[in-house]
């Protein structure tokens, strides 16, 4: 039996962005950032009319990943482009290319502490939060064409990952396709 449909009412109109947004992620109590195609990631909060601008990357922004034990943000670049942000001070704490085509979609894994990233080429990379700091445990090529989506349940145990090739290929945490590291290119 399909549940019933919730009722959506329009609260408020929030208006900040001088390019296409890319992406929306909440933050929790009342709070979320938006990032686009100026590459500015900006904070909100419920209730408030204007946002924060926080961050400012050299190209759009097309993902956000929050790695809320550390109070960080991730965030994805048209060009490939990885950047880790502290949301208390926003400022940049690392930021490399990190793929050849642009990183369209983060997931972070709290209880995993990773962050996936699925991008051009067909790339997924896998990184191991460390404090502050990323780094690389694998990457490897899912599809001929890129990937625009990924997500992982909640036991860490199945990646599902969105292609241009209108595909959802899947993936264990051991694929035999990976290689042992994405450096930063």
């Amino acid at each position: 039996k399909m549940p019933s449909p919730i009722a959506v009412t329009r609260e408020q109109a929030y208006a900040g962005h001088v390019d296409v947004l890319y992406t929306v992620l909440g933050l929790g109590e009342g709070r979320f950032v938006t990032a686009g195609g100026e590459g500015v990631v900006v904070q909100w909060a419920q209730g408030e009319s204007a946002g924060h601008a926080q961050l400012k990357a050299p190209a759009p922004l097309y993902a956000l990943a929050h790695l809320p034990a550390r109070g960080l943000l991730a965030a994805g670049q048209n060009d490939g482009g990885l950047h880790l942000y502290d949301l208390a001070t926003a400022r940049v704490i690392k930021s490399a290319r990190v793929h050849s085509g642009g990183l369209y979609d983060l997931a972070y894994h709290a209880g995993l502490n990773l962050l996936y990233g699925a991008g051009g080429a067909g790339q997924l990379s896998v990184w191991q939060a460390e404090g502050a700091a990323l780094s690389c445990t694998l990457t490897a090529r899912m599809s001929e064409q890129p990937l625009r989506a990924v997500a992982v349940s909640p036991d860490g145990a199945l990646l599902a990952l969105g292609g241009s090739d209108r595909t959802i290929p899947s993936a264990t945490q051991e694929s035999p396709t990976a290689s042992p590291c994405c450096e930063a290119r």
